[in-house]
């Protein structure tokens, strides 16, 4: 007897229905969610006794990618345009999050005997697709830069070339569920320590050196992730679609790994740029330099865009701000 919709989208069936349904499902619950919650993080966040130093960093990240206070009409659009970013951070962590949550019983092998394990860990493999979906369409829809939303593509296309076929096609491949668990668990633990690093006092050399070493911890957990395990179990996957012929999904296999591992080169690298960038500011010449007086050196060695205020602009300030944070946090 055929199973219905309802049936095959709650045990995460293997047909195509099932899994696009899925999929927009997760794309219209992420969208609802980050509608919801962001501005109320955003403005929490604003009101907290950290949110002056956390400030300072994301201007900083801010102006890295040419974004700068003198293109907002006023302070509290400026300031309206952090908070709205370090907002969206926490947002994509909790995704990130559900997706790996959903992937731990069946790659550890826990929970109880009633549980559809593997249901669970491709449904985890499906909200980041779903995530994924929403994320493009918004930046697009937004106004990002082509350039930007290149960057965007070559990390996104990894899930959206691999976990439907996946899912479709592979008899419950522990490789492929310990890939969708070590990737989005490599983003939690890297969002997590940089979202803690921003609200650190950056003129308090104690909390420049816990800074440092959260670092350091995050530039190891993305080495061994992104650089160690990431290899390992594509070459996992990769035994898996040659040993049940799967042609197609190998060749969306290849075209997922090589964007990625592009990806997770500049993951790593980044990683140890900041990390070497922290251990200057709390063991080297700079070390007594706090953040503000950093900025003020910034501020003299920079050139804003636009020196002159534009007019106030609600889309503009999200554009902005989303430009940002496509560029610093994808």
């Amino acid at each position: 007897m055929e199973k219905s919709m309802l049936d095959q989208i709650l045990n995460v069936e293997q047909t195509v229905q099932a899994q696009f349904t899925i999929v927009l499902g997760f794309a219209l619950a992420w969208w609802a969610f980050f509608r919801t919650f962001k501005p109320m993080i955003g403005e929490w966040c604003a009101k907290q006794k950290w949110w002056k130093s956390c400030a300072q960093l994301m201007a900083k990240m801010m102006n890295n990618y040419g974004i700068f206070k003198e293109m907002y009409p006023s302070e509290e659009d400026w300031q309206f345009a952090l908070s709205d970013m370090y907002a969206n951070i926490l947002c994509i962590l909790t995704q990130h999050t559900v997706g790996a949550l959903l992937c731990i019983p069946v790659v550890f092998g826990v929970g109880p005997a009633s549980w559809n394990v593997v249901a669970l860990a491709r449904l985890g493999a499906l909200c980041e697709v779903g995530w994924e979906i929403f994320d493009l369409i918004e930046n697009w829809w937004v106004g990002v830069p082509a350039a930007l939303l290149q960057i965007m593509f070559i990390h996104h296309a990894c899930a959206q070339l691999m976990v439907v076929p996946s899912n479709l096609l592979l008899e419950n491949s522990y490789g492929y569920f310990c890939q969708v668990l070590n990737l989005q668990g490599a983003a939690v633990g890297a969002f997590t320590i940089d979202a803690y690093v921003k609200t650190l006092d950056f003129s308090k050399p104690n909390e420049i050196r816990i800074a440092f070493y959260g670092s350091a911890v995050a530039a190891c957990m993305i080495t061994v992730t992104r650089g160690i395990l990431f290899p390992v179990f594509a070459m996992m996957i990769f035994n898996d679609i040659w040993a049940e012929g799967q042609v197609l999904l190998f060749f969306c296999a290849c075209g997922s790994s090589v964007a990625m591992l592009y990806f997770n080169y500049l993951m790593v690298a980044d990683s140890f740029n900041r990390c070497n960038k922290f251990y200057q500011l709390a063991f080297g010449s700079s070390s007594s330099m706090s953040v503000v007086e950093e900025e003020k050196e910034v501020a003299k060695a920079s050139t804003p865009i636009a020196t002159t205020p534009i007019p106030s602009d609600p889309a503009f300030v999200k554009q902005a701000s989303t430009m940002a944070l496509a560029a610093g946090l994808q």
